[in-house]
């Protein structure tokens, strides 16, 4: 499985691209929301992307929106990873077209399994 992991927090961002390549996955990290929008008009789309609700040079609700028009990259599941938890965040990704909303902090165990589930089916 191939991941693309938009986080500005480096220990977060270290963290799952190292839970994910324990499995065998391959883990692409950016740290900037435009660097990432970049991305999507020149390489091939992940399987999964996980995305940080506040990130630099574009937010990731943004970037989201930017994923969802992409003719290449617009089915690709999209789970937040935030810390940004009120109702109405949650409300505002998922309308953006947020596969799922997973709040910091998280279980290991927890994101693995949403993974597999939104790519697997």
């Amino acid at each position: 499985m191939n991941i693309l992991v938009v986080e500005d927090d480096e220990l977060v961002a270290n963290l799952v691209r190292l839970i994910f390549e324990r499995e065998g996955h391959k883990v692409t990290q950016i740290a900037d929301g435009g660097e990432a929008q970049r991305m999507i008009s020149k390489q091939k789309a992940p399987d999964i992307v996980l995305l940080d609700y506040m990130l630099p040079n574009m937010s990731g609700v943004d970037l989201l929106k930017e994923i969802r028009k992409s003719k290449t990259w617009k089915d690709v599941p999209v789970i937040f990873l935030s810390g940004r938890a009120s109702g109405a965040d949650v409300e505002t990704a998922m309308k953006a077209g947020a596969s799922d909303y997973v709040t910091k902090p998280f279980g290991i165990h927890d994101l693995a399994d949403r993974v597999n589930k939104l790519v697997e089916g």
